[in-house]
């Protein structure tokens, strides 16, 4: 019996950063009173009177011929793909409806592994492999256990077929060998003001610590809000190291090469300006 420490529960979800909207803050409109009475004299005492207008539409449930309206029919998916598995021996399945695993084949993939981390989501290292399938097998739609050597690391999912020579990726848990925190470094909301404009600056701090006996690949990312107003301007001040990418959404990402026992900081401040008398709304 053996032993591991491998968080398999864990091992299929890297977080994934959602894009993050600011914008000018609109008051909601109050409902004329006249129809607030109309609507409070219709309603009983112990109902709740909406101040939302009702949607401005209406089904006539007498307009629909049920005689007439065709039975549902089933949506046909065809992907062109037909795989025979046979089993290379006779195996003993029993009748009681119990399921039962035979093994169909065996393929050892070559992979190139580095990690993945969102410490603002969480503050974990997923190990990722990326793999070619160079075997004679279709990895058909699915569940997959992952294993890295002889060890079991996580669980992956199978979206579509993966057919020979193409590209996978597996996700292989989290390893606790490698140790990440986010803090925020600096917060200025109120005191800096250019004329007529208000700017807001933010920092933060990533640290990485690989306490593994070899050096590993991380894959950083992070993030900075996205204006949805002309009038509010969202920028990256300073960035150390820079990263490799920024996206159009204001994603940032980072790779970072981390020897065995040592650490890599990541800083990065992003300033907000908007007019004196705007008043924003999602920032954090």
């Amino acid at each position: 019996m053996s032993l591991s420490t491998a968080q398999t529960g864990t091992g299929g979800d890297i977080p994934e950063l959602d894009p993050w909207y600011i914008a000018k803050y609109a008051p909601p409109v109050p409902m004329p009173k006249r129809m607030m009475t109309r609507q409070a004299m219709a309603a009983p005492d112990d109902l709740a009177v909406s101040s939302a207008p009702m949607p401005a539409m209406s089904v006539n449930e007498s307009s629909f011929d049920y005689a007439r309206m065709p039975e549902p029919q089933a949506v046909v998916e065809n992907n062109g793909i037909a795989v025979t598995y046979r089993a290379q021996r006779p195996v003993a399945i029993a009748s009681d409806g119990t399921q039962r695993k035979v093994l169909i084949g065996e393929a050892v993939l070559d992979a190139a592994l580095d990690y993945v981390s969102v410490p603002k989501l969480s503050e974990d290292a997923y190990l990722r492999a990326k793999v070619k399938n160079t075997s004679e097998l279709v990895f058909l739609p699915g569940s997959a256990n992952v294993f890295h050597d002889e060890e079991m690391v996580g669980t992956s999912t199978f979206e579509e077929p993966v057919m020979k020579n193409s590209d996978i990726e597996l996700q292989m848990g989290v390893d606790d060998r490698i140790r990440i925190s986010r803090e925020l470094t600096q917060r200025d909301t109120g005191k800096t003001l250019i004329g007529n404009t208000r700017r807001l600056t933010f920092g933060y701090r990533i640290k990485v610590s690989n306490t593994r006996d070899s050096a590993v690949k991380l894959s950083a990312q992070d993030q900075m809000p996205v204006s949805r107003h002309e009038d509010i301007k969202v920028r990256l001040a300073e960035a150390l190291p820079r990263p490799i990418e920024v996206t159009d959404l204001n994603l940032l990402k980072w790779e970072l090469d981390v020897p065995a026992g040592a650490s890599r900081e990541i800083t990065f401040t992003y300033t907000v300006e908007h007019p004196r008398d705007m008043q924003v709304t999602g920032l954090e």
